[in-house]
């Protein structure tokens, strides 16, 4: 239920593609600092289901914060293609990224060596989620909606003939393929003009 809610704001906030971007890549965080907390042989109790909401806090709010400097640019004319203005809004907040990523990555680390074996858990679990985090924001979300862009014909909100539920079900089969099918090449160029128009209207 929180996931669709986060769903439902982005694609309000933003746009359609960049909402089912960022729903993937807390699913991708959550996945991830599960599967690794599992495989160690830990418990799941209560304390880690609060780690595991935190994480997801931690991840979309790196992913939103990277997806508003990519709608500032586009707003101010940025030239070139949708994966250069991309390019250039991951540069222009990569030092703030590294630098909250990095000092909480410090203090979980602290927790996790010296806070003792009862936040050991806890600490283990939030370590693995800020740095699986960080990555999805970076190389996942914005990933998917460049395979959005491409499939979708230049539109970020869904493909010009199809409803926008369908087009969802088609972005997820497509991604999965990709991730399936080796050796399968995507084009990223795009028209400007043609990804502005949603920002425009």
């Amino acid at each position: 239920l929180a996931l669709f809610g986060i769903l439902v704001y982005v694609a309000f906030r933003y746009e359609y593609s960049f909402a089912v971007a960022a729903v993937v890549a807390i699913l991708h965080d959550v996945a991830m600092t599960g599967g690794l907390f599992f495989l160690s042989g830990r418990e799941l109790n209560a304390p880690i289901v609060a780690s595991a909401l935190t994480i997801i806090g931690f991840s979309i709010n790196d992913t939103i914060v990277i997806f508003d400097r990519i709608r500032e640019n586009l707003r101010m004319g940025t030239r070139g293609s949708f994966k250069d203005v991309m390019n250039t809004a991951l540069n222009q907040t990569l030092s703030r990224t590294i630098i909250t990523s990095g000092t909480t990555l410090l203090s979980t680390a602290t927790l996790y060596f010296f806070g003792g074996t009862v936040i050991n858990d806890f600490a283990f679990t939030f370590l693995v989620g800020v740095i699986t985090g960080t990555y999805s924001s970076i190389y996942i979300a914005c990933a998917i909606v460049l395979w959005w862009l491409s499939l979708a014909g230049g539109s970020l909100w869904g493909s010009n003939y199809l409803p926008k539920p369908l087009s969802l079900v088609c972005i997820i089969i497509a991604i999965s393929a990709r991730m399936n099918i080796k050796g399968t090449n995507v084009s990223f160029g795009a028209n400007p003009h043609s990804i502005g128009r949603k920002e425009e209207e």
